[in-house]
């Protein structure tokens, strides 16, 4: 083991054109910060190659100093992919970093067709390609795998990722996704606070049921790794910190009569096994989302900030009533019920988690704050302020 500690080290800024056209970008490299720390003096520190080439031994688990192209060239999943003429098989590339922890065939196949920057022909095989580019896939997979998130899951599709825009050497370049972080947004007003929580709910919802039929589990975000747009929609701007789990890996068996989602079970920490993760669907997305980013505690540079994003809500009598036991029941699941229920009682943190929604919502405002929605948003027949119970019973918590 040596005293190292890798990083991407990002940097804002304008990418101009050709044709002068500007963009704000953000350009990320790898980064080695010696004995944990990053006290960068000079441009020079974070593009040179050297530092590069470390960052690739210790991907590899190997010392610090090693010969990089040595190192690669041994490396088990390398040999295997460059003797590969069809398709792209699972295990080279299971595992190989969080968000392909569950990679299936399914998903091998994706990266194939939407990964290559070079032209495929629409080919899930590999014969098309040189090693040159076998060896970027690879490493791609293993060092950014977030730019491979980007580029299987698209912003132009919907997805809430940033847009990749290209690579030059060992530096990438990606659209800013975020102006602020929920840890900047923190201490912004509770209207706008309250429509950010709105975004997310929606988020673990669509990050767990859509039509591409992969889930992206968000249990490994923190406050740092989301933010606001400058239009105000959210988006998530470290995209290696999710897993891509293949829904039809964990359909298949199941017959129609059964329960479809499992409840993960409420712990100190967020944590869940590798089979909930990749063989069965549950509901960790609402978890995460209720616990790490609209309620408890976040740690930040500037110390701790306490009770996440609904903290201190404007709203006064049911509506704070209503709220704190809705996010009770979401964070814990059917552990916030008397033992007598849990039995009776299924899939109780994904309608707790809809129920907060429908309850943000019928006091959320449009105005010009929220750009991404407005003025669309008057033309959406508002609901009535009376605020409906829960369709499960709450009383005994009130």
């Amino acid at each position: 083991m040596f005293s190292t500690e890798k990083k991407w080290y990002s940097i804002n800024g304008v990418l101009i054109s050709k044709h002068g056209v500007k963009q704000n970008a953000t350009f990320k490299t790898p980064f080695i910060c010696p004995h944990g720390r990053c006290d960068v003096t000079t441009p020079k520190e974070i593009f040179d190659t050297t530092n590069y080439r470390s960052s690739l031994c210790q991907n590899l688990r190997r010392d610090e100093n090693c010969n990089a192209t040595e190192t690669f060239l041994s490396w088990r999943r390398w040999k295997k992919l460059k003797r590969l003429e069809g398709r792209l098989e699972s295990d080279v590339i299971k595992g190989i970093s969080l968000p392909l922890m569950c990679a299936t065939q399914r998903l091998a196949d994706r990266i194939v067709r939407r990964v290559y920057d070079v032209n495929n022909y629409g080919s899930v095989l590999l014969r098309h390609q040189n090693d040159a580019n076998k060896a970027r896939l690879l490493l791609l997979c293993k060092v950014s795998p977030g730019t491979v998130v980007q580029k299987l899951f698209p912003s132009v599709e919907g997805w809430p990722f940033p847009r990749m825009i290209g690579t030059c050497g060992n530096v990438i370049v990606h659209t800013m996704a975020v102006e602020k972080t929920l840890y900047e947004v923190y201490n912004e007003p509770w209207k706008i606070r309250l429509d950010v929580a709105i975004q997310l709910l929606n988020l673990a919802r669509h990050m767990t049921e859509n039509d591409s039929k992969f889930s992206i589990l968000l249990h490994k975000l923190t406050p740092h790794d989301v933010g606001v747009s400058e239009r105000g929609r959210v988006r998530i701007h470290r995209a290696e910190n999710v897993v891509i789990a293949d829904q039809d890996r964990m359909e298949a068996g199941i017959s129609k009569n059964d329960d479809k989602t499992v409840e993960v079970a409420y712990k100190n920490i967020i944590s869940i096994t590798e089979r909930e993760a990749c063989g069965v669907k549950t509901d960790i997305n609402y978890y995460a989302v209720c616990r790490n980013l609209l309620g408890g505690d976040w740690n930040g540079k500037d110390g701790v900030l306490y009770g996440g994003l609904l903290h201190n809500p404007q709203e006064l009598g049911i509506f704070n009533k209503k709220l704190s036991v809705l996010l009770d029941i979401c964070i814990k699941g059917s552990l916030a019920f008397p033992r007598e229920q849990r039995s009776t009682m299924p899939l109780v943190r994904t309608t707790a988690a809809w129920e907060l929604r429908e309850l943000l919502i019928s006091v959320r405002e449009c105005d010009a704050r929220f750009a991404y929605r407005y003025p669309e948003c008057e033309l959406i027949h508002r609901s009535s302020d009376v605020y409906k119970m829960p369709s499960f019973e709450l009383q005994w918590l009130q």
